[in-house]
């Protein structure tokens, strides 16, 4: 099944027309999901890569997140990754980064999910370049994010992986928190974790 996302209707860091030198091919790698055309690389970890791609029946550029293709066979890691597809596209709010679609290609069996281009880096990539936040930006980036975990707990939430790298900076200086893989449902029985497995990354758990 190939997606087919909406054109996005807010403004901030979303999607916009490529310029003709930014259209290069990837060379030796994934280059399209369904009538998604991949770019570039913006960033990958342990379980899932992301690329700037262009959508032509929209002609606009999104994000795309692509679950590593090792765990392709690991139903956990598909289940979150799952998850992760069903709320950001079921939860909205503007500092949360908003999923558009998701599917799985059936050229190259991979599970794919499009979210809205966030045009800016992650706090962690700021802080590596600078060192620090002043004051100010850290204050404002804090408080984003407080809105967009009061919301979740609202929605009845829990994020459960807060950290600089799962914050993106859009242009205009507004926080997204992303990345809902192994957010909980306060009403759901179900885990997935066990009794003596941590979720998150160490170094931010609380």
């Amino acid at each position: 099944m190939s997606a087919r996302p909406h054109p996005p209707t807010s403004s901030a860091g979303l999607a916009r027309p490529v310029p003709t030198a930014e259209v290069a091919p990837l060379v030796g790698e994934l280059r399209s999901l369904g009538d998604l055309r991949l770019l570039r690389r913006l960033g990958s970890g342990g379980m899932s890569e992301v690329f700037l791609a262009y959508h032509a029946a929209s002609g606009r550029t999104v994000a795309v997140k692509v679950l590593a293709d090792h765990l392709a066979g690991d139903q956990s890691f598909v289940h979150r990754f799952a998850q992760e597809a069903y709320l950001s596209r079921k939860l909205s709010h503007r500092n949360l980064v908003r999923g558009l679609a998701c599917g799985r290609d059936p050229a190259t069996r991979r599970e794919f999910l499009v979210l809205e281009l966030v045009d800016g880096p992650t706090a962690q990539e700021k802080l590596e370049r600078h060192g620090r936040f002043s004051v100010a930006e850290a204050v404002r980036i804090t408080i984003d994010i407080a809105r967009a975990l009061e919301y979740l707990h609202q929605s009845d939430y829990v994020h459960r992986d807060i950290k600089p790298g799962n914050i993106l900076l859009a242009p205009d200086g507004t926080a997204k928190l992303a990345d809902l893989g192994v957010a909980k449902s306060l009403r759901d029985a179900t885990v997935l974790t066990t009794l003596d497995q941590g979720i998150g990354t160490p170094y931010y758990m609380p």
